[in-house]
């Protein structure tokens, strides 16, 4: 094989390589989207993020039949609008949580577990969180 041959065909070999390697980084990038509320943009795909990404939530609060947005539900967490939230290895559709007709709702506090949750005892709201009871003022109940 003469030098232009060799030259023509390491070419080639490298320009498979970017592609194989493109390709792959590609598929290592997952969209993410809130269900009911698409984006308003200006190229076909939506927004992708990598494996591990940090992206915060909207903090766009919309009201629905006059019920507010608590926060965006995927999977068993529910995060507050602005939270941050880890990307997966997966597509992601943000499920809207709206106000319940109480007013409670138990969500994940900015994408961290939090072991607390809200109740209505003899008409008074009592936030109870590891364990200990709190009025609505954030004062410890007795």
């Amino acid at each position: 094989m003469n030098k232009m041959g060799k030259i023509k065909k390491s070419v080639l070999l490298c320009l498979a390589l970017l592609t194989a390697t493109a390709s792959m980084a590609i598929s290592f990038t997952y969209e993410l989207s809130y269900e009911g509320f698409p984006y308003h943009r200006t190229q076909c795909s939506g927004p992708s993020y990598m494996i591990g990404a940090t992206v915060t939530l909207s903090s766009y609060v919309p009201v629905k039949d006059g019920k507010s947005l608590v926060g965006w539900r995927y999977k068993d967490e529910v995060y507050l609008p602005g939270a941050t939230f880890t990307m997966p290895a997966e597509d992601v559709v943000l499920e809207p949580v709206w106000e319940t007709e109480e007013g409670l709702v138990t969500v994940t506090g900015y994408g961290l577990p939090v072991s607390g949750y809200k109740m209505i005892r003899d008409g008074q709201l009592i936030i109870v969180r590891d364990g200990v009871e709190y009025n609505v003022l954030g004062g410890r109940i007795q």
